[in-house]
């Protein structure tokens, strides 16, 4: 970069300084305290050593001109005859850090791409199902980066090859989730897992279901969750269909952290069935409850649909015959008010009448009744929780009085696990 420095007048006290065709006003007594370290940061920013020895002529060449009673050094450029100071070194660094910033980001950004596009489809092998998955987790690098993840169906340790399953499997006495059994119907069973005591299996759980939800965040903080699994038993053990989380103690009567329904599994109705056991362990602690915010759009649609179905049954046991208050529905059904009034709002059943609110039935109401009537039994979707079958020593006891691990064992002994 050649740097050509001539006086502009003379007399004058003024050096017109001359960079690569750009002119630069700068007064004569400030040229030799400054204009050493000028040279030499612009010959640094350029990564030129060769020219130090002219920045250094330069300093020689000027020296004789100082002036006794020299200002602090700042560098004054004139533009359209109004003087701007600036410190070069200081907007030097802050372009430096902002440009190691915008590398960062580029670099992560290219990083969550790729993960998006190579590992989002990855394939997992999970019993006798193989399902291409949605979204990548976090397991480790051998096994995100692996083409097919092979899942055990009832420890749900990950695996990369068939061999390594089928050796685990041959060796694995597990036939069921592990925690207590809190609920039993017919083939149907809901497994109550701790995630202070069985972390492994909890962890292994959320890693599983990140591989089907864009939100799920956490995986290895465990301790202030509960987990509710639900199976349905075959010949060989109790096979997942889904699950739920939830906070052990939480401030804002959260029933419901995080819900999956498995995709092999989906649109059977087992997603409400998840719902409607989280609202009976809430009505069993005597609470209502309502699920962690924010709810996603097809959350929100999912709650909205479960909230419709219980409060037109309400509405369908009540009849003709007296008056029910939102209150009393609250606490009958474990719902929130605020969800219970929302609800009715967005289905056009609350009318305002003579300074008092009323529900007032619809035709959606009606249609809603006709089609409960011709639903067939058996089917998933006309499934009913039985709330006799609820375990009465629930999570609280389990929680703040661990069982000992004798009772543990019989406990485990009355599945019909034991049995197969």
């Amino acid at each position: 970069m050649p740097v050509r420095v001539t006086r502009s007048s003379p007399g004058a006290g003024l050096l017109a300084a001359e960079v690569d065709g750009a002119a630069m006003v700068v007064d004569d007594g400030e040229i030799a305290a400054s204009k050493t370290r000028k040279a030499r940061r612009s010959l640094r920013s350029a990564e030129q050593p060769d020219e130090d020895a002219s920045g250094a002529a330069m300093h020689n060449e000027h020296s004789t001109e100082t002036s006794p009673g020299v200002p602090s050094p700042v560098n004054c450029l004139q533009l359209e005859g109004t003087p701007v100071r600036k410190r070069a070194s200081s907007v030097t660094e802050v372009e430096g850090r902002r440009e190691m910033q915008t590398l960062k980001q580029r670099r992560l950004e290219a990083r969550i791409t790729l993960a998006h596009t190579s590992e989002a489809r990855q394939t997992v092998v999970f019993g006798r199902y193989t399902i291409v998955a949605w979204y990548p987790s976090a397991y480790p690098d051998p096994y995100r980066q692996s083409d097919v993840l092979y899942i055990c169906p009832f420890t749900l340790k990950f695996f990369t090859d068939e061999f390594a399953l089928k050796r685990h499997r041959s060796r694995c006495k597990w036939r069921h989730p592990p925690g207590r059994e809190v609920y039993r119907k017919d083939d149907l069973s809901f497994f109550e897992l701790a995630g202070s005591r069985e972390t492994e299996y909890c962890q292994n759980l959320c890693l599983m279901s990140k591989l089907f939800l864009k939100h799920k965040v956490a995986f290895f903080h465990m301790r202030n969750f509960l987990f509710y699994v639900m199976v349905r038993w075959h010949s060989d053990g109790g096979h997942i269909l889904g699950y739920f989380s939830k906070e052990v103690d939480s401030p804002t009567d959260y029933n419901l952290s995080c819900i999956l329904t498995l995709p092999q599994h989906q649109r059977q109705g087992y997603g409400g069935l998840l719902i409607d056991f989280s609202y009976l362990l809430t009505r069993a602690e005597g609470k209502t409850g309502t699920p962690e915010r924010p709810l996603s759009d097809l959350g929100l649609l999912s709650y909205r649909a479960y909230w419709k179905n219980v409060i037109f049954s309400k509405l369908q046991q009540l009849g003709q015959l007296g008056e029910l208050s939102i209150r009393d529905l609250s606490i009958q059904t474990g719902l929130k008010q605020y969800d219970i009034v929302t609800t009715l709002q967005s289905l056009g059943m609350v009318k305002y009448w003579r300074g008092k609110h009323f529900v007032v039935t619809t035709p959606e109401f009606d249609h809603w009744v006709s089609e409960r009537a011709d639903k067939t039994e058996g089917n998933a979707r006309s499934l009913i929780l039985d709330p006799s079958a609820l375990e009465k020593k629930l999570l609280l006891g389990y929680q703040s009085k661990p069982l000992a691990e004798q009772s543990i064992r019989g406990h485990l002994k009355k599945s019909p696990a034991s049995r197969v």
